[in-house]
């Protein structure tokens, strides 16, 4: 509605138009007037932007007499479909009159997203948002705030008093989850009208801090939901004093040990219980405040930025939170990557760029962050990382630039994200029941500094775990990692896994042995490296190893602190059906023990050396041994890889893909401070039609690949069973002012394979129309594109140009826009 000041007047004329922040005039309208008021509707369709302004001009006898202006904010849908690029500012807020030149600058890096900006400068940049939402109580204390967690932890070691044991803030407290529910709704509601991307509300958070060891939580509130957890776990108290070693007499006498007090006491089940609950109790508190989010905005994620690795204290279980949160920014250290690939396929995952990344670094990581699960976006820390002080794009921008442009310009990117990792059936076990078990047994808390603190025996089971993922690589496999969940529930069969790998894995529950069991009985193959088993999964020592029946074996336990320290094979291992292939000195090793249909594979060797002794040259005993256990299990990989030698090409990684009929293969040369360019013979078992994607160029219909591959320099080759014959882009009939102009592309590709494009839609100036501009991927090989071409586009001849992504063939369309006004 309008109203005028003053008297009527005659031959008053008010006409209302409605533009987008792109400046793009959406719909306009004469105003009829009674006396001083009128009112008028203005559709917001093929609104691009989330602020808009309404501009009223009064005319009196056919002159501007006055013109006003009132911004409106419009609400638009939440839209992930593609590669999203975060912008971080974390710095002082743009100077003014400044941010339209920021705002191309970053159009240009490919920039789709702002986090932390302010809310206003948001309202006005014409981007999606992550809202910024952190709560208090959830981040890894630093700086100042640190210093009242080490007072704590201080008087704990120096008292014991479990007093000092309580978490500040604790998650099970109805004060801290009323304030939870508190902050959430002030931090959360003045960005629900933006749709965010993602709620950015952790940052970096842990149950401790970081990776810290410290048994968080003995407050009131935890102790008494333990106590009903508890009972739901055991059922009888005789149950929980048989496995503790305790004699409580009532439930609310139960207090679970401290480690000093369970490691002196040898049973580590009361420890390993609480440790298993705090898990559950993070994880709920996540669940809970995903709930509060939701109350606000029903279809709002959750993002967590800055993931620590799976330790003892810190409640990092992703077999729980990966299907709790909805967006990651995640760390690599320690597998993550593949854990959070793994468990949730569907979890967006953000690779990390900026900190002044630039040269052959940034391809590096690009892909190697792609192919290891980051399809849904990258995030660049900060603005002032890329920008330099005159607004010029410094080198680390130009070098990121370059990266972005295949990535999302060459629709690499969506390639990627239709396509179905291969893990050639191979599942390596995820054992929170283990983490704990490793650690407890020689681990420590420390009260002068930030640190899990692992043991001997913790580092084994890490640096076994590595290397089971280093060697598989290495021999050009790939795998999933498997939760302890899925393997009680029999899932192992249904997911496809053809092979399970123990990586020193203590601690094995009843349930899970029996499904292990089962898995074997019905064809699979189960490999453990050493000592599976001897443990429940409560970390309590068995009499013997759950699983020596299956593998055919026999070893003495509970078994001393040195031999669970020790990397070496067991010379005194008992054999009990189990064939040994080989031997490392005198100890048996490589046993195979036939099982129902199946195979249980028992190496008696660890890997934890093995990423040491691959720098040093002496890791091709290690991969020829473990080959050998997996051609029992049928597995090999159908491509072969040689340097310019004939050798087997080392220091490289391979990412293969299915999609559809077609494969896609991924490779990745380690980055080193020696650059080299080798020549590589990649031979594929079968001929192909064979695309670099990257390059955009056809190789021909081969079995093998002749190329050269550099240091740190990512391939991405596209393997077809038939050639593209070509692309084709249609207009639907004439584009027109006020209505969307819509594009069909086709694709002559082969049937059962899908591919994706980049659309760019080209001003009759020349110049890219980026908020037109976007990929697009194809159904049965054609795909249809829209965009809302506004009333005051310029006129003239508009170009559209669609390129394959795996081809680089393109076409384009024209067509003619009259001059505003004009039909």
């Amino acid at each position: 509605s309008v109203t005028l000041a003053g008297q009527p007047v005659a031959g008053i004329r008010l006409s209302a138009r409605l533009y987008d922040n792109y400046g793009r005039l959406l719909s306009e309208q004469l105003v009829p007037l009674r006396g001083l008021t009128g009112e008028f509707e203005l559709s917001t369709r093929g609104c691009l932007t989330r602020l808009a302004r309404v501009e009223a001009d009064l005319y009196y006898q056919g002159r501007l007499w006055h013109r006003r202006s009132q911004e409106i904010f419009v609400r638009l849908p939440r839209r992930w479909e593609h590669y999203d690029i975060v912008m971080y500012l974390f710095g002082t807020d743009p100077a003014p009159g400044l941010w339209d030149t920021i705002q191309r600058r970053l159009k240009e890096m490919y920039v789709t997203t702002l986090s932390s900006y302010p809310l206003e400068l948001s309202k006005h940049a014409n981007f999606g948002v992550q809202a910024q939402t952190r709560i208090s109580g959830q981040e890894s204390p630093d700086g100042e705030a640190r210093e009242p967690y080490m007072e704590q932890k201080r008087r704990y070691v120096q008292t014991g008093d479990i007093k000092y044991l309580c978490r500040r803030p604790c998650l099970n407290d109805p004060a801290y989850q009323a304030l939870q529910e508190k902050e959430i709704a002030q931090k959360v509601l003045p960005w629900v009208p933006f749709s965010p991307m993602s709620y950015y509300i952790y940052e970096e958070p842990s149950l401790t801090c970081y990776e810290d060891a410290f048994d968080l939580c003995f407050c009131e509130h935890c102790l008494r939901r333990f106590r009903e957890w508890l009972r739901g776990e055991y059922g009888t108290l005789e149950a929980l004093n048989r496995q503790w070693g305790t004699t409580f007499s009532s439930w609310e006498e139960v207090v679970p040990d401290t480690t000093e007090r369970a490691q002196a006491r040898g049973n580590y089940s009361s420890w390993t219980d609480h440790r298993t609950f705090m898990e559950i109790t993070y994880a709920n508190n996540y669940a809970y405040v995903r709930q509060l989010l939701r109350r606000h905005d029903p279809d709002g994620l959750v993002l967590l930025s800055g993931t620590q690795a799976s330790t003892p204290h810190n409640g990092c279980d992703y077999s729980r939170l990966d299907f709790i949160v909805d967006h990651l920014n995640p760390y690599n250290h320690e597998g993550q990557l593949e854990i959070h690939r793994s468990f949730n396929p569907q979890l967006r995952l953000s690779g990390g760029a900026g900190y002044g990344m630039h040269g052959r670094r940034v391809l590096y990581t690009f892909y190697k962050n792609l192919f290891h699960g980051q399809w849904a976006g990258s995030y660049i820390f900060w603005q002032y990382s890329i920008l330099n002080p005159d607004y010029r794009f410094c080198q680390s921008a130009l070098d990121i630039q370059r990266g972005y442009r295949e990535l999302v310009g060459g629709a690499v990117a969506d390639l990627i994200r239709m396509a179905r990792r291969e893990n050639f059936g191979i599942g390596i076990h995820y054992s929170y029941p283990s983490i704990h078990a490793a650690w407890i047994i020689d681990g420590g808390i420390r009260a002068d500094r930030i640190s899990a603190n692992w043991g001997a025996t913790g580092n084994k089971f890490r640096f076994s775990r590595d290397g089971w993922m280093g060697i598989l690589e290495d021999l050009g496999l790939q795998y999933d990692f498997v939760p302890r969940q899925w393997i009680e529930a029999g899932e192992l069969n249904r997911r496809g896994f053809r092979v399970l790998i123990l990586p020193f894995s203590l601690a094995i529950s009843d349930a899970e042995a029996d499904q292990l069991r089962a898995f074997v009985q019905q064809g699979g193959v189960l490999i453990a490296d050493g000592q599976a088993g001897i443990m429940d999964g409560h970390a309590g020592w068995r009499r013997s190893g759950v699983l020596d029946e299956l593998f055919g074996i026999r070893q003495a336990t509970p078994m001393r602190r040195e031999q669970l320290r020790s990397t070496d094979p067991d010379p005194f291992l008992v054999l009990a059906g189990a064939e040994p292939l080989d031997r490392i000195g005198k100890a048996p090793v490589l046993l195979v023990h036939r099982y129902g249909k199946g195979k249980a594979i028992y190496l008696n060797f660890f890997l934890a050396s093995y990423s040491q002794d691959r720098l040093e040259g002496r890791a091709a005993r290690w991969k020829t041994l473990v080959a050998r256990a997996l051609a029992e299990a049928g597995i090999q990989s159908p491509y072969q890889f040689y340097d310019e030698d004939g050798q087997p090409l080392e220091n490289f990684e391979v990412i293969p893909y299915r999609a559809g009929r077609a494969r896609l293969l991924g490779l990745v040369k380690e980055d080193h401070w020696r650059v080299e360019s080798r020549q590589v013979r990649i031979e594929l078992g079968q001929a192909w039609h064979v695309y670099d994607v990257r390059l955009k160029r056809y190789l021909g219909r081969t079995a093998v690949i002749q190329d050269r591959l550099q240091t740190a320099e990512p391939k991405l080759y596209a393997l077809l069973p038939d050639p593209v014959r070509g692309v084709r882009v249609r207009l639907v009939g004439q584009p027109r002012r006020g209505a969307d102009a819509q594009v069909e592309l086709h694709w002559a590709g082969p049937l059962g394979v899908e591919t994706a494009f980049r659309v760019e839609v080209i001003r009759p100036s020349g110049e890219l129309a980026w908020e037109y501009t976007g990929n697009v991927v194809t159904r049965n090989g054609t795909a249809t594109v829209s965009f809302p071409v506004a009333l005051n586009d310029s006129p003239g001849r508009w170009r559209v140009i669609a390129t394959d992504a795996i081809s680089g063939m393109r076409d384009m369309c024209e067509f003619e826009l009259p001059a505003f006004g004009e039909r």
